[in-house]
Order: structure tokens, then C-alpha cells, then sequence
């Protein structure tokens, strides 16, 4: 049998393993990238394609912006999770600068960009 003192041990240390259990956690929940990160086009056919066209078409969302053709977003707040982000954004393209905010909603493989400002929403597949 063991003494009190191992047992106070024992129950310091498995206070200890399940602390940093919990931060472990923690960050990896606050670091995990958003279902909307990645690249996306309207279908898989043209992720798939190798045309000029279809490439340059491409959007690519990362946690803090998304770039469209010739137009660029910077995420200035971002709210949500769980499948629906709110964007307050700054937009910027050939001669235009526009602040707006967008709905978007994403899984693993489909991807729908809400432009807050003229009602218009857009569909996409995740490129692989």
C-alpha cells in the first residue's frame, strides 16, 4: 500500500497531466483554420480544369481575406463559427474601394459568400 505522500503525489500530477490536457486543447480549438480557408470555384469541373481562364477565376479565402479575380479583401473583424462567419470587409480592385460585409457559410466542400450590401450570394465547391 501506498503511503500519503506518494498519493499526494500521484493526485498533484495527475492534476498537472489533465491542466495541460486542457491547453493543449484549448489552443488547438483557438489555431484550428476556418471551415471557409482554401479555394474554391463555382464547380468541381473547373477546379478541375487546366484552362487559363478557369485558374484566373479561382477564390482563395484565407482566415483574414479573400481574393477574386482582380478584387482583394481584407478581413478588418470577423464573428462566428460553427458554419456561418459575418465579414466586415475592405475591398479593393481596379479602381474601386468598397467597405461592405459579407455572410459567409461553409463545410468541408461547399462554400456560399453572402455580399451583405446587394443581396447576391455566390456558390462554390472546395477546389482539391
Amino acid at each position: 500500500m501506498r503511503n500519503a505522500s506518494d498519493l499526494k503525489f500521484l493526485r498533484v500530477l495527475v492534476a498537472a497531466g489533465i491542466a495541460v490536457a486542457g491547453l493543449s486543447l484549448a489552443a488547438s480549438t483557438a489555431t484550428a483554420k476556418p471551415a471557409y480557408v482554401g479555394k474554391w470555384q463555382p464547380s468541381a469541373a473547373q477546379c478541375r480544369s487546366r484552362l487559363a481562364s478557369d485558374a484566373e477565376q479561382v477564390t482563395v479565402l484565407t482566415a483574414r481575406s479573400l481574393n477574386q479575380s482582380e478584387n482583394i479583401c481584407k478581413f478588418r473583424s470577423v464573428s462566428g463559427g460553427r458554419g456561418v462567419w459575418v465579414a466586415k470587409v475592405r475591398c479593393l480592385g481596379p479602381g474601386e474601394v468598397d467597405n461592405t460585409r459579407l455572410t459567409i457559410w461553409a463545410t468541408a466542400t461547399r462554400l456560399t459568400i453572402g455580399y451583405n450590401s446587394s443581396g447576391i450570394r455566390e456558390n462554390y465547391v472546395r477546389c482539391r
